[in-house]
């Protein structure tokens, strides 16, 4: 039943192994949706609400948060009412895009010489690791999100204070290798921790199956206890189940006992 192997994506060699890991994580990875759509959610709606707080309103900014404000909330929707796994694995990937969006977007609205928050840019990317289902889908998140944000910290933005030029693609390019390090470490941890669930299982079964199994003497149908010796089979059921057996004959015996003596039973 199981094998668990597991590959260095953090996988099951096994495809139908994986495909009961998939369903029996599917609760938790429901759960991961709804919480960052909420988080996405009301950051979108406290942005607008910002803006609406200001002296002028930009139709632009509005309507891009309201828009990501939809897809958050629809990503919750989906998950909580529909909850099947492409469902949730869509609506976590179009949650990783929302907040992919929100904090490039954030990025753009900021002027010039806004101070930089290269740590929480940093923190994003490695939230996105463990948001996105799969490792490629996180690599491939990886390779068009990060040149965006080295892009805008290169050409956009142009801090007032002094920062190397080497240190936001670095900074950025060792969040991934964290993100990725870290969505590694916890996937093949699930999966091993899953095997081994199965492993046990498995070997329930198994001593649920033997226990059922009782070892009687073919010929004087004595049964054999758990320490080994050989006993009469109304013993062995008064120490089991506290049965206690009467005797008496069937008529097969009784006819049987009474012709060897040369009685009749009528």
């Amino acid at each position: 039943m199981t094998s668990g192997e597991i590959s260095f994506l953090g996988n099951f060699l096994d495809p139908e192994q994986e495909k009961r890991y998939r369903a029996h994580t599917l609760g938790w990875d429901r759960q991961l949706t709804i919480i960052f759509s909420a988080i996405a959610f009301f950051a979108a709606i406290a942005f607008a609400a910002n803006d609406f707080a200001g002296a002028s309103v930009d139709s632009g900014s509005l309507i891009t948060r309201f828009i990501i404000a939809a897809v958050a909330m629809t990503s919750l929707l989906l998950s909580h009412f529909v909850g099947t796994q492409p469902v949730v694995y869509l609506s976590l990937s179009l949650l990783a895009i929302t907040v992919a969006a929100l904090n490039t977007f954030i990025a753009l609205s900021r002027p010039p010489d806004y101070l930089l928050h290269l740590g929480m840019d940093a923190l994003i990317i490695v939230a996105l690791y463990i948001l996105m289902p799969t490792i490629r889908l996180q690599l491939l998140f990886a390779v068009v999100f990060t040149p965006t944000l080295i892009h805008l910290y290169t050409t956009h933005n142009q801090p007032v204070y002094e920062m190397a030029e080497l240190t936001p693609p670095l900074t950025l390019v060792l969040a991934n290798l964290i993100g990725l390090g870290v969505s590694l470490l916890y996937n093949h941890t699930r999966h091993r921790l899953f095997a081994q669930l199965e492993a046990l299982q498995q070997a329930r079964a198994s001593v649920s199956e033997l226990s059922q199994l009782v070892p009687m003497c073919a010929s004087c149908k004595n049964i054999r206890n758990d320490a080994g010796f050989w006993e009469r089979v109304e013993i062995y059921m008064k120490e089991i189940s506290g049965t206690q057996a009467t005797h008496g004959l069937c008529p097969t015996c009784s006819d049987r006992i009474l012709g060897e003596s040369g009685l009749s039973s009528s």
